[in-house]
C-alpha cells in the first residue's frame, strides 16, 4: 500500500461553523441586518483581509482580534457541525495515510477545530493564512517544505482551493457538498467516504 499525503481545507470541507461564526461577528460588528450563516459561507475560504474588504469593514488590528476572539467564543458555546462521515473517514484515513490541514483562517481556528471535535490525533500538522499571511498555494508549499513532502493531494470545496492546488503543483479533489464551486474538469466526490475508495486502507 502506498501512503498518500492528504491535505484538507477546513470550512466547507471538514465542518460547518458558519452559524456560530456569524453570531460571533455580529456581537462586535452590530450590522443591520446582521450577518447570517449563509453570508459567512459565501466568504468562507477567503483570506481575512479580503473578507473584511467584502464586508466593508476597516481592517483595524484591534477589531480583527476582537472578531476572532468573539468567533471562537461563539463556537465554544454553540459548537459546529462535522459533515456526514467526516469523523469515521478521517480516523480510517489517518491509520494508513498522513493527514494535514491548510486553511485561509486566522491563527487558533484550526486548533479550535481539532480540540472541539477531538480530532488532533489524526492530523500530523496544519498551517493557515494567519501563520503565513500569504496566498493559500504558498501556505500549502510551506507545509510541504516543512515536512519534506514531494507529493500531496489537496481536498477542498471552492474554486479558490482548486486554483491554490494547481498553483502549488499538486492534484485537487473537489467535495461537492461544501460551500463553493469548482471548474471542470475536476476530480470530485459527493461524500467524504469516497476518499476511502480512492485511497483505500488495508
Amino acid at each position: 500500500m502506498t501512503k498518500t499525503n492528504l491535505i484538507f481545507d477546513l470550512d466547507g470541507t471538514l465542518w460547518d461553523a458558519a452559524p456560530a461564526v456569524a453570531d460571533g461577528w455580529n456581537r462586535k460588528l452590530k450590522r443591520n441586518p446582521p450577518l447570517s450563516g449563509e453570508d459567512v459561507r459565501r466568504v468562507a475560504g477567503l483570506p481575512m483581509d479580503v473578507i473584511f474588504e467584502m464586508l466593508e469593514v476597516e481592517p483595524d488590528q484591534a477589531l480583527i482580534r476582537e472578531l476572532i476572539d468573539s468567533e471562537h467564543q461563539a463556537i465554544e458555546e454553540q459548537g459546529a457541525t462535522l459533515f456526514p462521515g467526516i469523523r469515521d473517514t478521517i480516523k480510517q484515513l489517518a491509520g494508513c495515510h498522513d493527514l494535514y490541514i491548510v486553511s485561509n483562517c486566522q491563527q487558533g481556528y484550526i486548533e479550535l477545530f481539532l480540540r472541539r471535535m477531538d480530532m488532533a490525533e489524526h492530523f500530523i500538522d496544519h498551517l493557515c493564512w494567519g501563520d503565513t499571511l500569504a496566498p493559500k498555494e504558498v501556505t500549502i508549499e510551506r507545509l510541504m517544505k516543512r515536512h519534506g513532502l514531494r507529493e500531496a493531494v489537496y481536498i477542498g470545496d471552492t474554486r479558490g482551493d482548486q486554483l491554490a492546488a494547481e498553483a502549488a503543483g499538486i492534484p485537487f479533489i473537489f467535495v461537492t457538498y461544501g460551500f463553493g464551486e469548482a471548474k471542470e474538469p475536476v476530480t470530485k466526490i459527493d461524500d467524504i467516504t469516497q476518499l476511502l475508495e480512492v485511497y483505500p486502507c488495508p
